[in-house]
């Protein structure tokens, strides 16, 4: 149940609005409570932006440089433990950010939280995502499998009509399985912030949602937009750096000096660093945006059910 009875500001979040506005709410939602938001989660920014950061500069490395047989098994094992603590600190990050999302739309305030202080519903809240991506995995596994079997029979057909009907099914089953999972948007918002049973709220929350599918669609597209403008403002000196570590490793394996300063890969990782952690700090902007369609569609369906509710009233 939403504690919205005692909130009537125009900021709350459930109340209905149009994909402009949830985006217009989003980034002033993280314009109005940044100070909280980075206090609260600054350790999980920081935990996330140094395992990318190791991942990158090793995987950069790892086709920039020449590797021997002896160095290649400890260069695996550096890739494979940041992704899976990059993953792991990904978790947090969402349980914490949920963890505000929920005090905001229950009380209109976004707490001041020390590093690990409330710690064990930041778990659980990163928990029930990590529970929600595992039971979507299962539930579309069967259609990824049927469309990577039509993929794969695609260059293999005799005459053109097969090869046509071929790519027509596999696309077929490609839009179907985007117009799917499009209502999940707000049943992962529904599941991690209140909880419960995923498979007993998953058929009324993707009701719900699949009535608004046009809502979440332009939504999501105006934050893609907005924040491609901004990552690509942001990223430009993540590659122009790339570029430079690039073309000098290319440049010593070709027998020239290498082009850059002693001090240079201090500052490829302070700049990849910085870029990620600036990165993380804008997707707050997105998640805040989906949590205002959320709000929008919670609140147009518990309006809907009213009507309903009175109309069956009055019938009855």
């Amino acid at each position: 149940m939403h504690k919205i009875s005692n909130i009537s500001n125009m900021d709350r979040v459930i109340k209905q609005r149009s994909a402009a506005a949830c985006m217009k709410e989003g980034f002033s939602f993280l314009g109005k409570h940044i100070r909280n938001i980075i206090y609260s989660t600054w350790m999980y920014i920081v935990a996330v932006a140094i395992f990318m950061t190791i991942y990158f500069i090793t995987f950069e490395k790892t086709i920039t440089t020449p590797i021997t047989a002896e160095k290649a098994l400890g260069i695996l094992i550096t890739l494979y433990l940041a992704y899976l603590l990059y993953n792991v600190c990904v978790l947090f990050f969402t349980g914490r950010l949920f963890h505000l999302f929920r005090e905001f739309r229950d009380t209109q305030k976004v707490p001041r939280l020390k590093p690990f202080q409330q710690f064990k519903t930041t778990c659980g809240m990163g928990l029930r995502s990590l529970v929600f991506y595992i039971w979507v995995m299962i539930l579309s596994a069967p259609g990824l499998q049927l469309f990577s079997t039509l993929w794969s029979w695609i260059p293999q057909p005799h005459s053109q009509f097969g090869f046509w009907a071929l790519a027509i099914a596999a696309m077929a089953i490609a839009i179907v399985a985007f117009i799917s999972l499009i209502p999940l948007v707000h049943t992962f918002y529904k599941y991690v912030l209140d909880g419960g049973s995923f498979l007993k709220m998953i058929g009324k929350s993707y009701g719900r949602a699949a009535r608004h599918k046009g809502l979440i669609i332009a939504t999501n597209m105006l934050t893609v937009i907005l924040l491609s403008i901004i990552m690509g403002i942001v990223m430009l000196p993540f590659i122009i750096i790339t570029l430079a570590s690039t073309q000098s490793a290319i440049g010593v394996l070709l027998g020239d000096e290498a082009g850059v300063p002693s001090h240079f890969n201090a500052l490829l990782y302070i700049t990849y660093f910085v870029t990620f952690v600036v990165i993380i700090t804008c997707t707050i902007m997105a998640y805040a945006t989906l949590l205002y369609l959320y709000g929008s569609i919670e609140a147009q369906e518990d309006e809907r059910e009213k009507y309903i509710n009175q109309t069956e009233t009055k019938e009855s």
